[in-house]
């Protein structure tokens, strides 16, 4: 005699709900939590300390050659180094499409952070052919020094 399963004593399998995606565990606001942290951090230091370090880095080279200067260091050196300067510095700010520029464009650049003309027109126009002659007046580099002083102050 054969038993038809309707006759069966057997109760109806019951799966268990669905897994809601919404509202989040507590482990996963954790991970939300932390990788915005992580990225707030990073656009802190990209942005803010590492302008700041870079002043820094720009004051003190600057105060080297303002002193070996002063210590009679020959000026036309002090103003090939002020040039270098200049353009790794404009380059570390990830400026690097003006890393082609020279002559009156390149000064023309460097007054756009001053908002003037003090490079084109001023001191700063002795970047122009100063770092190709043989010498350089000392008081001219001197100028220099305190126009790119100022410059690197609008970092």
């Amino acid at each position: 005699m054969a038993i038809h399963p309707s006759q069966l004593p057997l109760k109806e399998i019951h799966l268990p709900d669905p897994i809601k995606i919404w509202p989040l565990p507590l482990g996963w606001w954790l991970l939300v939590f932390l990788l915005i942290s992580a990225l707030l951090t990073w656009i802190f230091f990209k942005f803010f300390y590492s302008r700041s370090s870079l002043k820094k880095e720009a004051t003190y080279a600057l105060n080297r050659i303002e002193k070996k200067l002063a210590s009679g260091f020959p000026a036309i050196e002090s103003l090939k180094e002020i040039s270098i300067l200049l353009r790794t510095l404009t380059i570390a700010q990830g400026q690097k499409e003006v890393a082609h520029l020279t002559g009156l464009s390149w000064l023309k650049f460097l007054d756009q952070r001053l908002g003037g003309s003090e490079f084109s027109q001023g001191a700063g126009a002795i970047l122009l052919s100063g770092p190709y002659q043989q010498n350089a007046d000392k008081k001219e580099v001197e100028e220099l020094l305190k126009l790119c002083y100022q410059w690197v102050r609008h970092l």
